[in-house]
């Protein structure tokens, strides 16, 4: 809707964007949060494990370069662990707090934020809420806080339920300006929801904004204010870990804009939480589980996101419009493709489907590519080539 009042009123193109995606239109002036992207695998450039009192961790949070974790369970305390290797330094007790499910963790520039929010078990808790504990008390042995009370908007039936099978069961949230905004963990349909409360002590109610198809279970959330984006993280559930990056979204709407998932190569590590430590590294950890006979130790993890991340420059985005006068022909084509005027002597090129998968991959050289196209079933398809860093992405048609 907002693209179709745009283009009425100042005929401007509503489309993809993102000059990193397959099907980015250099002539859209407006994201209409259609971007599409090749599948991707991100590997953590470090991995320790945790010390076994953090088998359950589920919450990261990093400030003054101090990093905290917590456990999901009744372990009434934070740990400082160190940024090198992961080894505890201080366990910060919280006595006379009860905890239940603590599953996340954030903060601003006052408070550190405690989400008592976990819900699976039969989707009806009735005492949903934060704990805003205020940073100057943290060391100290009476810490500052206050309770932030919740519900979901749209939640009226409280019958209990299978474990595991709520949709309003909750691990991830950030706080962005002077709200919380959470990200539903749905059982049932795999898909996150996007909620809304003030941060401020009371009692109030979450209000639904957006949703989105995720495909897996979502535990935990970071916000990167220079550059306005959000990182998630989560698992299927095969307990194939990913991260997915929300960026140049409207407003406040985190899934109107770009919505990139990623694979990380963490097979069955049920990866709990995450935070940043700049723009562009992350920590990540994982906690203990035994399933489908395997045991995966609780670890720690440092990932690097640059190259996805990283900003495109009002240089590289001028190269990359200019050379988008490369031809392809025939277009549709049948068994044979050909690429005329790449913009360098040689390079790779890489073939994905309109799902996102690579289908075929090779070399081109002296400014003319022919490609054979019968390993190919008909449809519609991205050719991407990568020329100083810049990727320029063309779609075609297989007949």
């Amino acid at each position: 809707m907002l693209c179709l009042g745009l283009t009425k009123a100042y005929a401007q193109e509503c489309g993809c964007t993102d000059p990193r995606a397959l099907n980015y239109n250099p002539e859209a002036t407006v994201n209409d949060g259609s971007c599409t992207y090749p599948q991707t695998t991100v590997t953590p450039y470090f991995t320790k494990n945790l010390n076994e009192t953090l088998n359950g961790t589920s919450g990261l949070v990093f400030f003054d370069n101090m990093l905290f974790t917590h456990n999901d369970h009744s372990d009434q305390s934070l740990y400082q662990i160190d940024t090198a290797d992961a080894h505890i330094i201080e366990q910060l007790h919280f006595l006379g707090i009860p905890f239940q499910d603590v599953e996340d963790c954030d903060q601003d520039d006052l408070y550190v934020y405690l989400g008592d929010m976990g819900n699976n078990v039969s989707g009806n808790r009735t005492d949903l809420h934060f704990l805003r504990i205020l940073k100057s008390s943290l060391h100290s042995d009476n810490p500052i806080i206050n309770t932030i009370w919740f519900s979901y908007s749209d939640q009226t039936d409280f019958t209990p339920s299978s474990s595991n099978a709520t949709d309003f069961d909750c691990e991830a949230f950030t706080v962005v300006g002077d709200s919380i905004y959470l990200f539903t963990k749905q059982w049932s349909t795999q898909h996150t929801v996007l909620y809304a409360l003030p941060k401020t002590a009371g009692t109030h109610i979450a209000q639904r904004k957006s949703e989105y198809a995720v495909n897996g279970l979502v535990t935990s959330a970071c916000y990167l204010p220079e550059y306005r984006q959000i990182v998630l993280c989560g698992y299927s559930t095969l307990l194939q870990p990913f991260v997915v990056l929300l960026y140049d979204y409207q407003g406040n709407d985190f899934f109107s804009g770009n919505k990139r998932k990623m694979n990380l190569n963490l097979p069955f590590h049920q990866v709990e939480a995450i935070t940043h430590r700049d723009a562009f590294h992350f920590y990540l950890t994982n906690e203990y589980i035994t399933q489908y006979g395997i045991s995966i130790s609780a670890k720690f993890h440092k990932l690097d996101l640059s190259d996805y991340l990283a900003p495109i420059t009002t240089e590289s985005l001028s190269e990359l419009t200019e050379s988008q006068d490369f031809e392809l022909y025939p277009n549709p084509a049948e068994d044979v493709l050909y690429v005329d005027g790449l913009p360098s002597d040689s390079g790779r090129y890489e073939i994905y489907n309109d799902m996102g998968q690579l289908v075929q991959r090779g070399q081109w050289e002296q400014g003319l590519t022919e490609i054979w196209l019968d390993s190919l079933t008909s449809g519609v398809y991205f050719i991407k080539v990568r020329v100083e860093g810049v990727s320029i992405v063309k779609c075609f048609v297989k007949e």
